[in-house]
Parts: C-alpha cells; structure tokens; sequence
C-alpha cells in the first residue's frame, strides 16, 4: 500500500512539472512577441504554439492511462493488445480533436478498480432485463385497406395536440415511435444486417455517420473479451462509404471495419442527415430489440475506456434505466434554448415555439423539488440505456417531441422526463468523467440545413423577454435562483 501511494505521489509531481513546462513554453514565447509587429513571425510562432499545445494535450490520456495501469490491479495483457484497424496515414483518424482536458486525470481510475469486463460480461448472460413486451407500438400495416394511397411520415404525424396523449402509456395503447408506415421511406436494412441485429443479445455500441460529416474512429483500450462478445454497429449511407473508399477504407468481407459493423443505409426517411441520425440514437429498442443493454456515441465521440467497465460503473452499479453526462455549462432548459438559437444550433422562430409550449404545458425551471434528477438538460453525446420499459418510454417520446420541433434533442429532454409516467431512473455523471472516458472532435465538415422552412434568421435580434412571453414565470424563477 505505502509502495503505491509513493507511486500515486510520484506521478502527481512529474505532471506538476509537466503543466509548470508546458506554461513556460506557451506564455514565455508569447510575452516576447506581444510588442512585435511582425505578423508572419508571429503568425508561424502562433502556429508552433498550436501544434505544442496539441501534442501537450495528447500527454493527458496517457498519463492517466499510464497512472489507472499501475494502481488499479489491472493487467496490460488482459487489453486488446493488436490493432484494431490501421487507417490509411491520410484519412487523418486523429484529426480535429478539442482541446479540451481534465486536470482531474485520476477520476478515470474509479473506473478500473475492482472491476472485470468478465465478470461484466457474465452479470450480463445471467440476467433477464428485456421488459418491453408491454409496450406496443403504432404501425400501419402494408395490407390495411387504402394504405397504398397512405403516405404517413417515418415518425407516425403526429401534432401538437395528439402527441400528449401518450405521456401516461396503458397496456392497450399502440404508441407512436417511429417505423410507422414501411410505405413511406423507412430506416430498412438488409436482411443479412438485421439478422446480425438480432443476435446481438448483451450490450451493442451504435453509432451513425450520414454525409460524411464525422471521420470513422475506433473505440480505445477495448479488452479481447470485450471485443469478442460486444457488438459495435455503425449506420452510415452511400455518401459515407463512398468518401471512405475513395480515401482507402472499406469494410471487410464479414461487413466490418475495426470493430464497427458497418450497415449501409440505402434510403433515409428525411432529408436532414441530423434526423435520420437520430434513429438509432432514440430508437435503439426498435432495430435491436434482444439486446440488454446499448450505448449510443455520436460520430465527435470515441470512448476511450471498454465499454463493459462503463456500463458497469455508470448504469448497472447505479441501478438506473439510463445514464449520460450532466451538461457542461446548462442546468435549466430555457438556458440551452436560448443556447440553441445564440449559437446558430436551430432558428429562432421554431425554439420559441417549442419553449412556449413547454411553458404552458408547466414546464419549470430546475430546482431541488425535481431531485434525484440533477439537472434538466444532459450531454445527449452518450446515453446509455436499459432495454426496458421506462427507457424505451422516454427514448419514444423525446424522437416524437423531435418529430414536433426540431431535431435538438435537450430541448424536450426535462420535457419528457417529468410528464412521463412511468418514471424513469436516470443517473447524470460528472463532466470529468465524460471527459475522462471519451475523446471529443470536431465534425470534419458542418451539416447543411437543407429544408428552407428551418433555415434560421440570424439578422434578427434575440430578446428573451420579448420572444418567449409564456416562458416569463419561468424566466423569472431561473434567473432568481441564479442569484
């Protein structure tokens, strides 16, 4: 004990001296040129500093790594130990990363510490969660009189009105939840794709890239037997398989690239890439509806600890339904809608109409009343969820509020989670642990709004008080706790 807590001091120091170098050579250089008025020197100098700071950065997960390696009991040999898949040196695989680090490298640790992937694993085998018999769900069957001539949207058309009624789910009700009519454009898959779905029966990763707009990256530091027995599928369509040829990358002969399972989407049921990625990010129940348990990572996200130890540790251990980060700067709802609009997430006129109808349905700041919940907007960027009833409820509801609005999922989140009934268990982590366990990245390219209706208007001006006049209690309330 006393050997490791040397150890633990030991490596605390080498990274003091490691932050004490990396200021030095970052503001001594910049203390120098801060009188210069030569922009090509200072132009290549800020250039260099650029390219340090990124290399710097890179220093943070393998430090922590290297601590978690010598004090957590774990063996290096019980890690994948070749690799996964070898990019082509131009695809640029780690390219775009956020300079984004926690101090608190240590935190990444808890999740290693008298935890077995294998053990994991056999939890997973013995138990029996799958309890979503119960939900039925809304389809319009191809042989139903005059349903040729039906044309009913992917998600069910549902309106401002009717989607309420399925807040308060009974046994006999057929809830609206995508898939709604196979005569419409559907999210169909081929049938050698699905039967692999079906199989997957413990814990499946998803995740999706349309257009192009995200690079293919690997999960990190996944274990063998973690890799043997935990599926890994990614959704991709023709745009995105052709960008990945055309650069080198192509699946395999059993569909795969690295760990990702690669299922090609012929046609998309919308226009705007962003919707049609959030098919399998809310409705995971529905394209594998054996598994146990999934984890969604949007295409910015590469988990960088194995996937069974963070289910582990951050939904089974916690006894939750679903589990994700606290968001990094939003508490209140109102706070990421007004978000939404200042940075050009969504337009203004449709966030106000979706906020006034929260507020008027009684949606209210958060506050300690709505405890065990932590807050009211998450990092919807990872979920992990249970396949069971009060997961799959709110997985349903919040793509309907989708269906409504607009596609900025944490809008309607708080929404759902308290008109809901029943109630789901969510447990909302730390943002040190999100970044501790997933590495972030910028799109390689920004995703086109092609639909004119929704392009926003940013010549206008944005007045809280005066856009959002049934949100004015809330207002009041959020802007008073703040105090």
């Amino acid at each position: 004990m006393l050997q490791k807590l040397l150890l633990h001091k030991m490596d605390t120091m080498k990274f003091i001296v490691l932050m004490v170098l990396f200021i030095s050579i970052i503001f001594i250089p910049c203390l120098v040129l801060s009188g210069t008025k030569n922009y090509t020197h200072l132009t290549t100098t800020k250039s260099s500093l650029d390219h340090l700071l990124d290399s710097f950065l890179t220093l943070i997960p393998k430090f922590s790594s290297q601590i978690c390696n010598e004090n957590s009991g774990i063996e290096v040999d019980s890690e994948v130990q070749w690799p996964l898949f070898m990019y082509p040196p131009q695809y640029g695989a780690e390219k775009y990363l956020l300079r984004k680090a926690t101090l608190l490298v240590n935190k990444s640790c808890d999740l290693y510490s008298h935890t077995s992937a294998s053990e994991v694993l056999r939890q997973i085998e013995k138990a029996d969660l799958i309890q979503n018999s119960t939900l039925k769900f809304l389809k319009i069957e191809e042989d139903k009189p005059g349903s040729s001539s039906i044309r009913m949207s992917f998600g069910g058309d549902l309106d401002l009105q009717n989607r309420k009624r399925y807040f308060e789910i009974s046994d006999e009700m057929a809830l609206p939840c995508g898939f709604a009519n196979y005569n419409s454009p559907g999210f169909l898959v081929s049938d050698g794709d699905k039967e692999a779905m079906d199989n997957c029966r413990g814990l499946v990763v998803i995740s999706a890239i349309f257009g192009g707009y995200d690079r293919l990256r690997q999960p990190k530091r996944v274990r063998k037997i973690s890799a043997e027995n935990v599926c890994f599928f990614m959704f991709v369509d023709n745009v995105t398989l052709e960008k990945l040829a055309g650069q080198g990358i192509e699946p395999d002969k059993f569909h795969k690239i690295g760990l990702w399972r690669i299922v090609l989407m012929e046609e998309l049921p919308y226009k705007e890439y962003v919707m049609s990625g959030l098919i399998p990010k809310y409705l995971p129940h529905r394209l594998f509806p054996n598994c146990m348990y999934t984890i969604w990572t949007d295409a910015k996200i590469q988990l960088t600890v194995d996937p069974l130890l963070i289910l582990e540790n951050l939904l089974i251990k916690q006894k939750a339904d679903m589990a994700l980060s606290r968001h990094a700067y939003n508490i209140h709802t109102m706070e990421e809608a007004i978000f939404t609009v200042r940075w050009r997430k969504w337009n203004k006129e449709g966030v106000r109409q979706q906020m006034e109808n929260y507020c008027v349905d009684g949606l209210q700041p958060w506050s300690r009343k709505k405890l065990p919940y932590v807050a009211d907007v998450g990092d919807t960027a990872l979920i992990l969820r249970k396949n069971n009833l009060p997961a799959n409820l709110f997985s349903c509801l919040v793509f309907n509020e989708i269906q409504v609005f607009n596609p900025r999922d944490q809008l309607a989140f708080a929404y759902v989670r308290d008109k809901m009934s029943p109630k789901v268990k969510i447990h909302m982590f730390s943002v040190d642990i999100f970044n501790t366990i997933t590495n972030e990245y910028r799109h390689f390219s920004k995703p086109s709004i092609s639909s004119k209706e929704h392009e926003p208007d940013f010549n206008q001006g944005f007045y809280v008080d005066q856009e959002f006049t049934a949100c004015r209690s809330y207002l009041d309330i959020m802007w008073n706790s703040s105090n």
